[in-house]
Protein backbone atom coordinates (compact mmCIF):
# COMPACT_ATOMS: atom_id res chain seq x y z
CA UNK A 1 0.00 0.00 0.00
CA UNK A 2 1.48 3.54 -0.76
CA UNK A 3 1.29 6.41 1.63
CA UNK A 4 -0.21 9.46 0.32
CA UNK A 5 2.44 12.14 0.40
CA UNK A 6 2.91 14.86 2.20
CA UNK A 7 1.47 17.63 -0.60
CA UNK A 8 -1.68 15.11 -1.30
CA UNK A 9 -2.59 15.99 2.39
CA UNK A 10 -2.30 19.35 1.76
CA UNK A 11 -4.33 19.37 -1.08
CA UNK A 12 -7.25 17.65 0.81
CA UNK A 13 -6.71 19.54 4.25
CA UNK A 14 -7.45 22.85 1.65
CA UNK A 15 -10.82 21.17 -0.04
CA UNK A 16 -11.49 20.52 3.48
CA UNK A 17 -11.33 24.19 5.09
CA UNK A 18 -13.29 25.19 1.70
CA UNK A 19 -16.00 22.64 2.22
CA UNK A 20 -16.17 24.35 5.77
CA UNK A 21 -16.68 27.54 5.18
CA UNK A 22 -19.25 27.26 2.18
CA UNK A 23 -21.42 24.88 4.71
CA UNK A 24 -20.30 26.86 7.68
CA UNK A 25 -20.04 24.08 9.87
CA UNK A 26 -17.06 23.09 11.74
CA UNK A 27 -15.85 19.88 10.35
CA UNK A 28 -13.19 18.00 12.07
CA UNK A 29 -13.08 14.81 9.69
CA UNK A 30 -9.67 13.51 8.41
CA UNK A 31 -7.96 14.93 11.43
CA UNK A 32 -4.87 13.27 11.64
CA UNK A 33 -4.16 13.03 15.37
CA UNK A 34 -0.24 13.06 14.75
CA UNK A 35 -0.94 17.08 13.89
CA UNK A 36 -0.97 18.41 17.52
CA UNK A 37 -1.64 22.22 16.81
CA UNK A 38 -4.65 23.26 15.36
CA UNK A 39 -6.04 26.94 14.60
CA UNK A 40 -8.68 28.03 16.30
CA UNK A 41 -10.14 31.68 14.73
CA UNK A 42 -12.64 33.78 17.04
CA UNK A 43 -14.28 35.65 14.35
CA UNK A 44 -17.07 38.96 14.83
CA UNK A 45 -20.24 37.76 14.20
CA UNK A 46 -21.87 41.08 13.10
CA UNK A 47 -18.37 42.74 11.42
CA UNK A 48 -16.74 39.73 10.10
CA UNK A 49 -13.60 41.39 12.03
CA UNK A 50 -11.09 38.60 13.44
CA UNK A 51 -11.07 39.08 17.44
CA UNK A 52 -8.41 35.92 17.91
CA UNK A 53 -6.53 33.52 16.70
CA UNK A 54 -5.15 30.90 18.83
CA UNK A 55 -3.08 27.75 18.36
CA UNK A 56 -4.44 24.84 20.54
CA UNK A 57 -3.12 21.74 20.42
CA UNK A 58 -5.33 17.99 20.24
CA UNK A 59 -7.78 18.17 23.27
CA UNK A 60 -6.42 21.44 24.94
CA UNK A 61 -8.78 24.80 25.66
CA UNK A 62 -9.07 27.74 23.43
CA UNK A 63 -9.17 30.96 25.96
CA UNK A 64 -12.46 33.53 24.91
CA UNK A 65 -11.28 35.99 23.64
CA UNK A 66 -13.14 39.89 24.72
CA UNK A 67 -16.44 39.95 23.36
CA UNK A 68 -16.79 42.88 21.16
CA UNK A 69 -20.34 44.97 22.26
CA UNK A 70 -22.47 46.71 19.40
CA UNK A 71 -25.38 48.88 19.51
CA UNK A 72 -28.54 47.40 18.71
CA UNK A 73 -27.34 43.68 18.92
CA UNK A 74 -27.51 41.41 22.21
CA UNK A 75 -24.36 38.50 22.28
CA UNK A 76 -25.99 35.05 22.59
CA UNK A 77 -23.33 33.11 22.30
CA UNK A 78 -20.36 31.39 20.39
CA UNK A 79 -21.17 29.38 17.17
CA UNK A 80 -19.40 26.09 18.63
CA UNK A 81 -17.78 25.24 21.86
CA UNK A 82 -13.32 24.75 22.43
CA UNK A 83 -12.95 22.98 25.53
CA UNK A 84 -11.66 20.01 23.53
CA UNK A 85 -10.11 20.87 20.38
CA UNK A 86 -9.18 18.08 17.62
CA UNK A 87 -9.49 20.30 14.49
CA UNK A 88 -8.69 24.06 12.86
CA UNK A 89 -12.09 25.68 13.74
CA UNK A 90 -13.46 29.24 12.70
CA UNK A 91 -15.72 30.24 15.95
CA UNK A 92 -18.29 32.84 15.30
CA UNK A 93 -19.41 35.17 17.97
CA UNK A 94 -22.99 35.55 17.70
CA UNK A 95 -25.51 38.08 17.82
CA UNK A 96 -29.34 39.10 17.71
CA UNK A 97 -30.49 42.29 16.87
CA UNK A 98 -31.87 44.21 19.74
CA UNK A 99 -35.48 45.17 18.86
CA UNK A 100 -36.49 48.59 20.29
CA UNK A 101 -40.19 49.68 21.01
CA UNK A 102 -41.48 53.06 21.79
CA UNK A 103 -44.05 53.88 24.48
CA UNK A 104 -46.24 57.24 24.85
CA UNK A 105 -48.20 57.93 27.33
CA UNK A 106 -50.45 60.41 25.69
CA UNK A 107 -52.95 62.85 27.76
CA UNK A 108 -56.21 62.26 26.42
CA UNK A 109 -57.33 65.29 27.52
CA UNK A 110 -55.01 67.49 25.09
CA UNK A 111 -53.75 64.96 23.42
CA UNK A 112 -49.95 66.21 24.67
CA UNK A 113 -46.99 63.47 25.28
CA UNK A 114 -46.95 62.83 28.96
CA UNK A 115 -43.88 60.39 28.96
CA UNK A 116 -42.17 58.81 26.41
CA UNK A 117 -40.38 55.46 26.39
CA UNK A 118 -37.64 53.68 24.44
CA UNK A 119 -37.27 49.65 25.48
CA UNK A 120 -36.46 46.72 24.47
CA UNK A 121 -38.88 44.30 23.08
CA UNK A 122 -40.50 42.21 25.99
CA UNK A 123 -39.57 44.43 28.54
CA UNK A 124 -42.06 46.61 30.60
CA UNK A 125 -42.21 49.79 31.77
CA UNK A 126 -44.28 52.06 34.47
CA UNK A 127 -46.73 54.64 33.91
CA UNK A 128 -46.10 58.23 34.84
CA UNK A 129 -48.48 60.57 37.08
CA UNK A 130 -51.74 61.47 34.91
CA UNK A 131 -52.20 64.98 34.60
CA UNK A 132 -55.35 66.62 36.58
CA UNK A 133 -57.63 68.91 34.66
CA UNK A 134 -60.49 70.68 36.16
CA UNK A 135 -63.71 69.77 35.29
CA UNK A 136 -62.52 66.23 34.42
CA UNK A 137 -61.52 63.03 36.72
CA UNK A 138 -58.96 60.36 35.76
CA UNK A 139 -60.45 56.90 35.28
CA UNK A 140 -57.50 54.73 34.16
CA UNK A 141 -54.86 54.18 31.02
CA UNK A 142 -56.11 52.98 27.64
CA UNK A 143 -54.10 50.03 28.23
CA UNK A 144 -53.80 48.37 31.54
CA UNK A 145 -50.74 45.41 30.68
CA UNK A 146 -47.57 47.20 30.63
CA UNK A 147 -45.57 44.00 31.91
CA UNK A 148 -44.00 43.09 28.44
CA UNK A 149 -44.34 45.11 25.36
CA UNK A 150 -43.74 43.99 21.87
CA UNK A 151 -44.54 46.60 19.89
CA UNK A 152 -44.83 50.45 19.68
CA UNK A 153 -47.50 51.62 21.76
CA UNK A 154 -49.62 54.86 22.77
CA UNK A 155 -51.48 54.53 26.02
CA UNK A 156 -53.93 57.62 26.51
CA UNK A 157 -54.71 58.36 30.14
CA UNK A 158 -58.27 58.65 30.07
CA UNK A 159 -60.80 60.93 31.89
CA UNK A 160 -64.19 61.57 32.36
CA UNK A 161 -65.87 64.68 32.48
CA UNK A 162 -67.50 65.86 35.92
CA UNK A 163 -70.66 67.03 35.04
CA UNK A 164 -72.12 69.73 37.09
CA UNK A 165 -76.02 71.04 38.07
CA UNK A 166 -77.61 73.57 39.89
CA UNK A 167 -79.61 73.06 43.54
CA UNK A 168 -81.41 76.07 44.06
CA UNK A 169 -82.82 76.86 47.18
CA UNK A 170 -86.06 78.97 47.16
CA UNK A 171 -88.28 80.59 50.05
CA UNK A 172 -91.78 79.22 49.36
CA UNK A 173 -93.60 82.29 50.83
CA UNK A 174 -91.72 85.02 49.49
CA UNK A 175 -90.03 83.42 46.06
CA UNK A 176 -86.73 84.66 47.11
CA UNK A 177 -83.87 82.67 46.23
CA UNK A 178 -81.66 81.24 49.64
CA UNK A 179 -78.66 79.91 47.97
CA UNK A 180 -77.69 78.52 44.71
CA UNK A 181 -74.45 75.36 44.40
CA UNK A 182 -73.05 73.95 41.78
CA UNK A 183 -72.60 70.12 42.10
CA UNK A 184 -71.02 67.48 41.00
CA UNK A 185 -73.12 64.80 39.97
CA UNK A 186 -73.60 62.45 42.81
CA UNK A 187 -72.59 64.20 45.58
CA UNK A 188 -74.68 65.75 48.39
CA UNK A 189 -75.71 69.96 48.96
CA UNK A 190 -76.00 71.69 52.45
CA UNK A 191 -79.19 73.20 52.74
CA UNK A 192 -78.97 76.68 54.03
CA UNK A 193 -80.87 78.38 57.31
CA UNK A 194 -84.25 78.85 55.88
CA UNK A 195 -85.69 82.14 57.40
CA UNK A 196 -88.58 82.88 59.97
CA UNK A 197 -91.66 84.61 58.97
CA UNK A 198 -93.87 85.56 61.38
CA UNK A 199 -96.93 83.48 61.69
CA UNK A 200 -95.46 80.85 59.99
CA UNK A 201 -93.20 77.51 61.29
CA UNK A 202 -90.54 75.52 58.58
CA UNK A 203 -92.21 72.40 58.37
CA UNK A 204 -89.15 71.03 55.72
CA UNK A 205 -87.67 70.82 52.52
CA UNK A 206 -89.60 70.46 49.27
CA UNK A 207 -86.79 67.93 47.82
CA UNK A 208 -84.06 65.20 48.82
CA UNK A 209 -80.94 66.62 48.13
CA UNK A 210 -78.31 63.68 49.21
CA UNK A 211 -77.97 62.42 45.81
CA UNK A 212 -77.75 65.26 43.02
CA UNK A 213 -78.03 63.88 39.00
CA UNK A 214 -80.21 67.00 38.03
CA UNK A 215 -80.87 70.90 38.02
CA UNK A 216 -83.28 70.91 41.52
CA UNK A 217 -85.31 73.48 43.04
CA UNK A 218 -85.74 73.05 46.37
CA UNK A 219 -88.32 74.94 48.23
CA UNK A 220 -88.45 76.01 52.29
CA UNK A 221 -91.86 74.77 52.85
CA UNK A 222 -93.83 76.37 55.64
CA UNK A 223 -97.57 76.17 57.46
CA UNK A 224 -99.22 78.82 58.94
CA UNK A 225 -99.18 79.01 62.87
CA UNK A 226 -103.01 79.05 64.39
CA UNK A 227 -102.67 81.76 67.16
CA UNK A 228 -103.61 80.23 70.69
CA UNK A 229 -105.28 82.27 73.55
CA UNK A 230 -105.95 81.84 77.14
CA UNK A 231 -109.07 82.17 78.84
CA UNK A 232 -109.24 82.44 83.10
CA UNK A 233 -112.21 81.28 84.54
CA UNK A 234 -112.06 83.24 87.77
CA UNK A 235 -114.90 83.05 91.30
CA UNK A 236 -116.21 86.67 91.63
CA UNK A 237 -116.92 86.15 95.08
CA UNK A 238 -113.48 84.84 96.02
CA UNK A 239 -111.65 85.89 93.06
CA UNK A 240 -109.56 82.56 93.02
CA UNK A 241 -108.82 80.95 89.39
CA UNK A 242 -111.03 78.10 88.69
CA UNK A 243 -109.29 76.93 85.66
CA UNK A 244 -107.20 78.18 82.82
CA UNK A 245 -107.54 76.88 79.02
CA UNK A 246 -106.10 77.21 76.40
CA UNK A 247 -107.58 76.93 72.56
CA UNK A 248 -106.93 78.11 68.82
CA UNK A 249 -108.29 81.04 67.52
CA UNK A 250 -111.74 80.77 66.56
CA UNK A 251 -112.40 77.66 68.75
CA UNK A 252 -114.58 77.33 71.81
CA UNK A 253 -113.79 77.13 75.82
CA UNK A 254 -115.45 74.42 77.83
CA UNK A 255 -116.24 76.36 81.51
CA UNK A 256 -115.58 73.90 84.24
CA UNK A 257 -117.96 73.42 87.03
CA UNK A 258 -118.42 76.60 88.78
CA UNK A 259 -117.69 76.12 92.92
CA UNK A 260 -120.36 76.52 95.24
CA UNK A 261 -120.92 78.97 97.71
CA UNK A 262 -123.79 78.91 100.98
CA UNK A 263 -126.33 81.20 100.13
CA UNK A 264 -125.68 81.91 96.76
CA UNK A 265 -126.80 80.67 94.19
CA UNK A 266 -124.05 80.41 90.49
CA UNK A 267 -126.27 82.52 87.71
CA UNK A 268 -123.56 82.41 84.49
CA UNK A 269 -120.16 83.30 83.30
CA UNK A 270 -119.45 86.68 82.51
CA UNK A 271 -118.82 86.22 78.78
CA UNK A 272 -119.36 83.69 76.25
CA UNK A 273 -116.78 80.93 75.56
CA UNK A 274 -117.68 80.70 72.07
CA UNK A 275 -115.25 81.22 69.09
CA UNK A 276 -112.20 82.98 70.62
CA UNK A 277 -109.94 85.28 69.15
CA UNK A 278 -108.09 86.87 72.37
CA UNK A 279 -107.12 86.59 75.57
CA UNK A 280 -110.15 86.57 78.49
CA UNK A 281 -111.32 86.56 81.53
CA UNK A 282 -114.51 84.82 82.53
CA UNK A 283 -116.14 85.31 86.16
CA UNK A 284 -118.34 83.09 87.73
CA UNK A 285 -121.40 85.30 88.51
CA UNK A 286 -123.13 84.35 91.44
CA UNK A 287 -126.77 85.48 92.99
CA UNK A 288 -127.19 86.10 97.04
CA UNK A 289 -130.12 83.45 98.07
CA UNK A 290 -132.96 85.43 100.41
CA UNK A 291 -133.22 83.57 103.29
CA UNK A 292 -135.59 85.78 105.45
CA UNK A 293 -138.28 84.21 104.68
CA UNK A 294 -136.84 80.85 105.92
CA UNK A 295 -135.08 82.66 109.47
CA UNK A 296 -136.11 81.10 112.33
CA UNK A 297 -134.07 83.38 115.06
CA UNK A 298 -132.35 81.38 117.87
CA UNK A 299 -132.51 78.79 115.92
CA UNK A 300 -128.63 77.46 115.31
CA UNK A 301 -129.10 74.24 114.74
CA UNK A 302 -131.92 74.03 112.31
CA UNK A 303 -133.84 71.87 114.27
CA UNK A 304 -136.93 74.03 113.80
CA UNK A 305 -136.73 74.86 117.49
CA UNK A 306 -135.47 77.36 120.03
CA UNK A 307 -134.19 76.28 123.07
CA UNK A 308 -130.92 75.21 124.88
CA UNK A 309 -129.50 73.19 122.82
CA UNK A 310 -129.12 76.23 120.23
CA UNK A 311 -127.17 78.66 122.88
CA UNK A 312 -124.84 75.96 122.95
CA UNK A 313 -124.64 75.48 119.48
CA UNK A 314 -123.64 79.00 119.27
CA UNK A 315 -121.08 79.18 122.26
CA UNK A 316 -119.26 76.52 120.44
CA UNK A 317 -119.10 78.21 117.25
CA UNK A 318 -117.53 81.24 119.24
CA UNK A 319 -115.02 78.90 120.48
CA UNK A 320 -114.31 77.61 116.99
CA UNK A 321 -115.44 73.82 118.08
CA UNK A 322 -118.06 73.89 115.38
CA UNK A 323 -119.09 75.64 112.01
CA UNK A 324 -122.32 76.97 110.93
CA UNK A 325 -124.25 77.12 107.67
CA UNK A 326 -124.88 80.15 105.94
CA UNK A 327 -128.44 80.21 106.93
CA UNK A 328 -127.56 78.66 110.42
CA UNK A 329 -125.80 82.02 111.10
CA UNK A 330 -128.60 83.91 109.75
CA UNK A 331 -130.65 82.04 112.43
CA UNK A 332 -128.15 82.65 115.25
CA UNK A 333 -127.65 85.96 115.03
CA UNK A 334 -130.47 87.26 117.14
CA UNK A 335 -129.17 90.59 117.83
CA UNK A 336 -128.99 90.95 113.56
CA UNK A 337 -125.53 92.96 113.74
CA UNK A 338 -124.03 90.57 111.32
CA UNK A 339 -121.98 88.35 113.85
CA UNK A 340 -122.23 85.55 115.66
CA UNK A 341 -121.19 85.77 119.03
CA UNK A 342 -121.97 85.70 122.74
CA UNK A 343 -124.36 88.00 123.00
CA UNK A 344 -126.46 86.20 120.59
CA UNK A 345 -126.28 83.09 122.88
CA UNK A 346 -127.68 85.28 126.12
CA UNK A 347 -130.57 86.31 123.65
CA UNK A 348 -131.01 82.71 123.18
CA UNK A 349 -131.45 81.48 126.71
CA UNK A 350 -133.55 84.64 127.13
CA UNK A 351 -135.72 83.56 125.17
CA UNK A 352 -136.06 79.85 126.49
CA UNK A 353 -136.50 81.34 129.81
CA UNK A 354 -139.56 83.46 128.53
CA UNK A 355 -137.73 86.74 128.63
CA UNK A 356 -137.73 87.37 124.65
CA UNK A 357 -135.37 88.03 122.32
Amino acid sequence: MKTLGFRSKNIISILLAIMLIITNISVCAFADDDEEIFTITFIDGVTDDILSTQYIPYGGRAATPRIPQHDGYRFTGWSDEFDFIECDMDIYAEYEEIIYCTVRFIDGVTDEVIKKYTIEEGEGVTAPEPPKHEGYVFTGWSEEELDEIYSDLDVYAEYEEIVHYTVTFIDRLTDDVLAEYSVEEGEKVEAPEPPEHEGYIFTGWSEEFDYIDSDLDVYAEYEEITPVYTVTFVDSLTDEVIAIVTVEEGESAEAPEPPEHDGYEFIEWSKSTLSIYEDITVYALYEKIDLSDEILLGDANEDSEVDSADATTVLRFVAQLEDLSDSAKLNADTNEDNEVDSADATSILRFVAGLGL
